[in-house]
């Protein structure tokens, strides 16, 4: 990878997630949401400013992508898999309640959040490690930044949330940032986490990662 390709991956992950870390620092957070007049218009603030930051990494993506060269065999298939978990990963999270917008009275913690407190990041998570693997030199990197990301936005958001109060000290205790961590300290309950799945949700995440990588075959004729 040249100097210049890895300058590029690294700002544009930079911007995102330095902004993402930023804006939701408790006490910058707590400026912004009285400055702005409320929560909503700061979470409207917020997610403008995540769309905005996402079109270097969008652009970078492009550029880098002319490197693009097919994988197949063993490696292939293991990338499909871990791509194919994470879309799951993400239809269970979207179809769950996340704890951080539920009053602290109210958490309970149920399905995926028995194995993870963190699965939509999770499951962005999977995918960047599925495209890692089969990426070469220049977007090796820009994926890698996704499996980073997680491991340090479910970190402050686990700061973020025991700073605030917002989250009881109980579920952070009961609960884990890896998966199967809660479960494998005897936390949590692993038939329980199974029983409780939103399978439908899974089975629409991973409908649609199909339907991308058939949209990739017939209408942009890349490999599957």
């Amino acid at each position: 990878m040249s100097a210049k390709h890895t300058a590029a991956v690294l700002a544009a992950w930079g911007m995102f997630a330095g902004s993402h870390f930023a804006m939701s620092h408790p006490p910058i957070r707590e400026k912004l949401v009285d400055t702005l007049g409320g929560e909503k218009p700061f979470l409207a603030a917020y997610s403008g400013v995540a769309l905005v930051t996402s079109i270097p990494l969008i652009v970078v993506g492009k550029r880098v992508s002319a490197h693009y060269v097919p994988s197949t065999g063993l490696r292939n298939a293991l990338a499909h898999t871990l791509k194919a978990a994470g879309a799951a990963t993400l239809g269970l999270a979207m179809a769950q309640p996340s704890p951080s917008g539920i009053d602290a009275a109210q958490v309970e913690v149920t399905g995926i959040n028995r194995i993870t407190r963190h699965p939509l990041f999770g499951g962005f998570a999977l995918w960047g490690l599925g495209n890692t693997l089969i990426a070469p030199g220049p977007m090796k990197l820009l994926w890698a930044g996704f499996p980073a990301f997680w491991l340090a936005g479910s970190a402050h958001q686990d700061y973020r949330q025991k700073s605030d109060g917002k989250r009881p000290a109980s579920y952070f205790e009961s609960t884990s940032l890896l998966p199967f961590g809660a479960i494998a300290s005897g936390k949590q309950s692993l038939s329980k986490a199974i029983a409780e799945l939103n399978y439908p949700a899974g089975a629409a995440g991973v409908g649609v990662y199909v339907a991308i990588q058939l949209a990739k075959v017939f209408v942009f004729k890349r490999p599957f």
